[in-house]
């Protein structure tokens, strides 16, 4: 393989989560709907905390609950994650 003559470094490097947010539904309703049925265990926590931390929320795709918890540094981004308050339900939904 031949190496580029040239590396142009990104000015914007931004890093992701899939998240769906609890609209006009309740957490219930969620789990057993796809893509939510796939997991165990979810874990909730508030877009006032995401928020406040400076974090994106960006709708993603055709579904309106679904976004993007976006943040520019990885490990700033998943420290963060980690300090928030939040609760892990298990999902009586899961289908393996």
């Amino acid at each position: 393989m031949r190496k580029p003559d040239r590396l142009t470094p990104s000015t914007h490097t931004a890093n992701g989560i899939s998240v769906f947010a609890v609209r006009d539904a309740t957490i219930d309703e969620l789990a057993q709907q796809a893509p939510l049925v796939r997991f165990d265990r979810l874990t909730l926590l508030t877009v006032r905390e995401v928020l406040t931390a400076g974090m994106r929320l960006e709708p993603t795709g055709r579904n309106p609950r679904h976004y993007t918890l976006g943040f520019d540094d990885l490990e700033d981004g998943v420290r963060q994650l980690a300090s928030f308050a939040h609760q892990v339900v298990p999902n009586v939904y899961y289908d393996a």
